[in-house]
């Protein structure tokens, strides 16, 4: 009967060890785990893949150099390139993708993914970013009134309005009295220091 008793308390001890041990294998392991990745990426809902898998937010990694970082979104340029992951630091993978057709003009017409380019903002930006200060200074004039004569002594009238919504952070809306004649409204535009070709028109008329 003793010793019975003897060898539960034996395989009880065994087994304990052994669960302590595996939990503690567990613990030092998630403990080498210890680079942080920190991922913002433009537009919304792009998929990030590292070294092979599937990540969103911000997670944790082996330490590991060479680490091939995978960015993809329906309608976009897919990019890719390589990261170290290094102990007790934190790897930002803060980036942006280019639509196929609109390249980077693309954030123009998407206010919520041009909010996010704006943090993520990086030297590939900054001239993307320059420019569309000096675009959106049409913003603070408008509505611009045009009226002028023409060689004909005709009364020619052009109104620039602003059509901004959620969407679209350069978008413009157009009045004329002599129709849908884009090298006047063009002329009208570079007369007040601004490119007709740096807008959305919604509309002429």
């Amino acid at each position: 009967m003793m010793n019975g008793i003897k060898k539960i308390k034996l395989l009880s001890i065994v087994a304990l060890s052994i669960v302590l041990l595996i939990i503690g294998s567990i613990y030092i392991a998630d403990l080498l785990r210890n680079a942080r990745v920190n991922i913002l990426v433009a537009p919304i809902n792009t998929e990030v893949k590292i070294d092979g898998k599937k990540v969103e937010g911000s997670t944790r990694f082996y330490p590991k150099n060479n680490v091939l970082v995978e960015l993809s979104k329906n309608g976009f340029k897919k990019k890719e390139f390589y990261v170290d992951l290094k102990a007790n630091e934190t790897t930002l993978i803060h980036d942006f993708l280019e639509h196929e057709e609109k390249g980077i003009n693309y954030y123009l017409n998407n206010k919520k993914d041009l909010e996010l380019l704006k943090i993520i903002q990086n030297d590939e930006t900054k001239e993307f970013f320059d420019n569309l200060e000096k675009k959106l200074r049409i913003i603070k004039v408008l509505p611009i009134k045009n009226t002028i004569q023409n060689l004909n002594g005709e009364t020619e009238y052009t109104e620039i309005i602003n059509a901004a919504n959620n969407e679209c952070v350069a978008c413009l809306r157009i009045k004329t009295s002599y129709g849908n004649n884009i090298k006047k409204i063009q002329k009208v535009f570079s007369s007040y220091g601004f490119n007709y070709d740096d807008y959305y028109i919604v509309s002429i008329n």
